[in-house]
């Protein structure tokens, strides 16, 4: 069963998915390529199995193109929660300007991993706050992949042809 929290988280990540260009128009539907499902379902066993911060770091490597891709799973995380106050200290000047807030767009994920690194700190951080910042990074990650589900997957060729 949902909680309560995320049920808050999932209302701003139904808000900001259409802004995360994850979307393709298939036979006039918007669907989402099968890949992210697979990013998505991956970050929460990957924060598990490793850390937090070394999942982070690694979805937020850029040097291929499935680097880039699975980066917008951060950018989408990053998003909802600076749209749902998480940021709030981090937070510089709001401004109307597009481009700046294209800009602002691509440093979600970089928002993310500040936000994180701040609030661990280091190996003297006491260990109740190590494990609310992971339950809460995991929380809006259960928010996004939730709203993602409420699309359609796009089908692979494998699946068309069955």
């Amino acid at each position: 069963m949902i909680n309560r929290r995320i049920e808050l988280m999932s209302d701003k990540a139904m808000d900001v998915i259409d802004d995360m260009g994850f979307f393709k128009v298939v036979e006039g539907k918007k669907v989402i390529p099968s890949k992210y499902f697979g990013y998505m379902a991956s970050f929460g066993p990957s924060v598990i199995q490793s850390s937090l911060m070394q999942t982070l770091n690694a979805y937020n490597k850029e040097s291929t193109k499935e680097g880039q891709e699975r980066k917008k799973i951060l950018t989408f995380m990053g998003k909802v929660m600076d749209e749902s106050g998480c940021f709030s200290e981090q937070q510089n000047n709001q401004s109307d300007n597009e481009n700046e807030d294209n800009n602002k767009n691509k440093q979600y994920a970089e928002m993310l991993i500040t936000y994180v690194r701040n609030k661990v700190g280091t190996a003297s951080t006491p260990a109740i706050t190590r494990i609310f910042i992971r339950k809460l990074v995991l929380d809006y990650a259960t928010a996004c992949k939730n709203i993602m589900q409420t699309y359609p997957k796009e089908k692979t060729s494998t699946e068309v042809q069955q």
